[in-house]
């Protein structure tokens, strides 16, 4: 628009100028002595706004040792003309920086308890004109007291610019949070940018705060069905343990009450002889058998073929043991049941 940048003019003045001193003639004049021109001699830069529609022009002003002045060198409202556009001495000043925002904010779960653990899903987007990594500082605010806690700091990765594609200038960034020590209520998350300080995003400028409750004392997501498969279970547990606790004192009581009288057909053991052990004339073992009252043992190797499968399927237990058991009205069946249970 033909005036001077008021930005550049209110901090510097204006324009700037330097002396550039030229030595030679015809196509060989070179620069004798020059300097470099600071353009913006402040720390702080100028911001994108203030580097909007901005013209860099150069010109050149001054005479030979002769007195003459220089013709074509521009002036503050026409630059230097080349014969390409490269050459003329006007330029856009273009403002480059990484810029972010955040484009999807999730807290997992999203009604999180005392003592459990979140996670937050970011989505950040890169809207600026270089690539660049964004430090976050991520703090939660209480909105009663104002107070505020840093919960994370993390680097994303590099963020490309746009390109054309939808994931060109975007990252995912998943962050794992200490869990929450007590309850509190209306407290929403602050993104920062941990270098510049900005402020990037605020949850509670989209209407997203979060309280955080007392762990329940029962897990309402366990499903129904499970609840009543572990009850059913436990029950029949007890159940089996209260039959198999009463057959045990029947069984104890009766071998108390009358003695027992046994008339099945077991395997003799070949005793060798010895003191204790004789004839069928004498008492204890002898050749016949095991002298019991009102009978003994049949022959030698009869037993019985539900008597084989038992003293297979049990071999922690005696043919007498397992007798005992098939006498107080017990099957094979019901036995291994019973095993199995206890296992």
């Amino acid at each position: 628009n033909a005036d001077n940048w008021s930005f550049a003019e209110v901090n510097f003045g204006g324009a700037q100028s330097l002396k550039l001193l030229l030595q030679g003639g015809g196509d060989q004049i070179i620069a004798k002595s020059a300097q470099c021109i600071d353009l913006w001699p402040d720390e702080e830069l100028p911001g994108k706004v203030q580097l909007q529609n901005v013209i860099l022009r150069f010109w050149v002003n001054g005479h030979d040792s002769s007195g003459m002045g220089i013709s074509g060198g521009g002036s503050a409202e026409y630059p230097i003309r080349g014969t390409e556009n490269q050459w003329t001495s006007e330029y856009e000043l273009v403002y480059e920086q990484a810029e972010f925002e955040i484009t999807r904010f999730k807290v997992f779960p999203s009604s999180p308890e005392v003592g459990e653990d979140v996670q937050l899903d970011i989505e950040v987007r890169n809207k600026g004109n270089v690539e660049g990594i964004l430090e976050m500082k991520i703090e939660v605010v209480s909105a009663k007291d104002g107070a505020r806690a840093t919960v994370k700091i993390i680097s994303t990765e590099v963020i490309g610019v746009f390109d054309g594609t939808t994931s060109s200038n975007t990252v995912d960034v998943e962050v794992d949070i200490e869990p929450f020590r007590e309850a509190k209520a209306d407290l929403h998350f602050e993104i920062t940018d941990n270098e510049t300080g900005l402020l990037i995003w605020s949850s509670i400028e989209s209407g997203m705060t979060y309280d955080i409750k007392l762990a329940s004392a029962v897990d309402d997501g366990l499903p129904l069905g499970l609840i009543l498969a572990g009850l059913g279970g436990l029950i029949g547990i007890l159940l089996l343990v209260v039959v198999v606790l009463v057959l045990r004192g029947r069984g104890e009581g009766e071998f108390d009450d009358y003695e027992y009288v046994d008339d099945k057909a077991y395997p003799s053991l070949p005793y060798e002889t010895q003191e204790g052990y004789g004839s069928a004339g004498e008492s204890g073992f002898g050749a016949a058998g095991y002298d019991h009252a009102g009978g003994g043992y049949d022959a030698p190797g009869v037993v019985s073929p539900e008597m084989q499968q038992a003293l297979a399927e049990f071999p922690q237990w005696d043919q007498q043991t397992i007798q005992g058991y098939l006498d107080m009205g017990w099957t094979i069946d019901q036995l291994r049941d019973w095993v199995r249970g206890q296992g």
